[in-house]
């Protein structure tokens, strides 16, 4: 019985090699049809340092905590409404419903505050260890409803020791320095860039973490030595 997948004969395979190579002929020196794949996205072995990095941030990004004040809202509106039902007492129930309304509406609103908006860090210029350097970022909003009471920092530090809060206009990017000090030599990586807002009551408070794939690179102080200075590139 012959096998379900002959092999194919020298003669077909030697036909098969010069069409191919006459096909491969047909076009010039160094070109070659793109084949009909889509190509993969960038990921970090694409990035290079030089680059102006971005990104979104998404519901999975936010992290929410909500504050003692958020706690004693509900437990004020939860016994009115159990007490209202229970009495039939109109006031106790809308007193309950609006102020359970009023913690789950900041809850929301924090999180559509932070939702959606745009980050972009350049990459700072090099420096020497212990110099301050200002990274430049940038944060857009795309929607078109303004965003209040955002603060923006660098690291893990806490907001009051931050670079402070910014608003956003509808449709708008809003330019900040933020201060870096280069501790040791070497390429490192930026810290992380913080968000946080509590507006509009402070009841939740929606944060999030942003790491930047650019770099700063810290290269050696030049060091004097007989009157004279010995240059250091700053190029890496």
């Amino acid at each position: 019985m012959p096998p379900p997948h002959p092999p194919i004969p020298l003669p077909r395979r030697r036909a098969l090699k010069l069409t191919a190579v006459t096909a491969r002929s047909a076009y010039p020196a160094g070109f070659l049809p793109a084949p009909n794949v889509a190509l993969p996205a960038a990921n970090d072995a694409d990035f290079k340092a030089g680059d102006q990095d971005h990104a979104v941030l998404r519901w999975q990004d936010l992290h929410l905590a909500p504050t003692p004040l958020f706690f004693a809202v509900l437990a004020c509106a939860v016994p009115l409404l159990m007490l209202g039902v229970a009495m039939h007492s109109l006031p106790s129930i809308v007193t309950g419903a609006l102020l359970l309304i009023a913690a789950l509406g900041c809850l929301w609103h924090g999180i559509q505050t932070l939702r959606g908006l745009s980050l972009r860090c350049s990459s700072p210029p090099p420096c020497f260890p212990g110099d301050r350097v200002m990274v430049d970022l940038e944060v857009g909003n795309p929607a078109g409803r303004s965003r209040w009471d955002i603060a923006v920092t660098l690291g893990l530090t806490a907001p009051p020791g931050g670079n402070g809060w910014i608003d956003l206009a509808p449709r708008c990017r809003q330019p900040l320095l933020m201060p870096l000090v280069a501790a040791v030599r070497g390429r490192q990586p930026l810290p992380l860039v913080r968000l946080e807002t509590q507006h509009p009551f402070g009841l939740v408070r929606v944060s999030a973490y942003w790491a930047p794939r650019v770099s700063l690179l810290v290269v050696e102080r030049p060091q004097a030595c007989g009157g004279t200075s010995v240059a250091v590139s700053l190029r890496d």
